[in-house]
């Protein structure tokens, strides 16, 4: 017949173990117990209904293996370093002690089979007992007896099983990750009336090894095209990264590097006919601080131009995470522009004096591209009848 024992509420002076054990999801209990009374010859299968078995005739002995739950107090690892195959683990079994006065200790009793479990762990008198040395990733299973001063023990308890998990692994440590590019100090000026310089307004930035971009961009009066003879400013030394002025006026870049924080400076750039224009300033802090005046710090570089169409230029990415940027002249007219997807305008100024009628505009993408070799557009949607210059150039992020 089945034995109709359960697991029964715990009184109130076990109650701090009782409830994690009670609650746990991961309780392995089996819901019943046999229970016999105390003989030599009684075997973890002999469990029988009203059977008397010669000595100490009427005493009644059960064991209850409550848990062996992953749960705080109840399981823990074995310190020290072993073969990640072969990591161990221990596991804390706990039992109700038996209505019988003359159980005197009891046993533990596990194996890696349930017909067999061939390991004994004596626990004295107490009704808890850790065991060790259990394999990750091997199940087994745990039976408790009670013996009495003779040493006979009573029948098994219920059975118990148990798996160690693999622990969690920890995490590889790795050099850290520069940051990424952001942009620090942007400033821009435009000058509305004929003057071979522009001059921005003055600005500071807040971190070492910062690359600075100038973006110039100028109308065109007459004989040979306008171009940038010359940067200065900041205490830096400034140069050519990008020049496309095939249509009338010019569309530049210039880079410098400024080891340490600059405050209250400004950027001039030179032109060789006096025009109006555009300058642009921006600083990228996490730049590649490779290289002399932030050459390790620029990549792949494009050029766009028509007499007509819609602006734009391409590039390939040749680090993951660069940024691109450009900057660009339409001669025909002062109009809005619209950008291409992912970009956003930086600053654009209207030209609109005479002679002077002209679209400056600086455009960037709005992130960084998370891909080395990745096709990068720097376009405009609209106008599309003017004739343009585009310079664009790919911010590289430190390695």
């Amino acid at each position: 017949m089945s034995c109709g024992f359960s697991l029964r509420e715990w009184p109130g002076e076990d109650c701090a173990l009782a409830t994690s054990l009670r609650n746990s999801t991961a309780l392995k209990i089996l819901r019943s117990l046999c229970s016999a009374f105390l003989a030599s010859d009684l075997s973890r299968n002999s469990c029988r209904d009203d059977t008397t078995v010669g000595l100490h005739t009427g005493f009644r002995l059960m064991a209850i293996i409550r848990s062996t739950a992953a749960v705080a107090g109840s399981l823990s690892l074995l310190s020290g370093s072993l073969a990640p195959a072969q990591t161990t683990q221990s596991v804390s079994l706990a039992w109700d002690a038996p209505n019988d006065p003359s159980a005197v200790g009891y046993n533990v009793h596990y194996g890696t089979s349930r017909s067999s479990l061939t390991t004994t762990q004596p626990a004295g008198a107490s009704t808890t007992a850790t065991v060790s040395g259990l394999t990750t990733g091997i199940t087994y299973y745990f039976a408790v007896t009670a013996y009495n001063a003779s040493g006979i023990n009573s029948a098994y308890s219920n059975e118990v099983s148990y798996t160690p998990p693999a622990p969690t692994p920890t995490p590889t440590q790795t050099a850290s990750q520069p940051p990424g590019l952001a942009i620090d100090a942007k400033t821009s000026f435009d000058q509305v009336t004929a003057s071979s310089t522009v001059v921005t307004p003055r600005f500071s930035t807040v971190s070492n090894n910062e690359l600075l971009l100038a973006f110039v961009a100028t109308d065109y009066l007459s004989g040979a095209n306008t171009t940038v003879t010359n940067v200065t400013g900041a205490g830096l030394s400034w140069t050519l990264v990008q020049r496309t002025n095939t249509q009338a006026g010019t569309a530049e870049i210039w880079r410098a590097f400024a080891t340490s924080p600059l405050s209250q400076v400004n950027v001039t750039a030179t032109l060789s006919q006096s025009v109006t224009s555009s300058i642009t300033v921006l600083t990228f802090r996490g730049a590649d601080t490779s290289g002399t005046n932030g050459s390790g710090a620029i990549g792949a570089t494009g050029t766009g131009n028509s007499t007509s169409g819609a602006p734009t230029a391409s590039l390939t990415t040749t680090r993951n995470g660069s940024w691109v940027v450009g900057v660009g002249v339409d001669f025909d007219g002062p109009l809005n522009r619209t950008v291409g997807a992912n970009q956003t305008i930086v600053h654009q100024d209207l030209q609109n004096l005479a002679p002077a009628y002209d679209t400056f505009w600086v455009q960037m993408q709005n992130a960084p591209a998370p891909l080395s070799g990745t096709t990068v557009t720097i376009n405009d949607t609209a106008p599309t009848t003017h004739r343009y210059d585009l310079s664009i150039c790919e911010v590289l992020p430190a390695l």
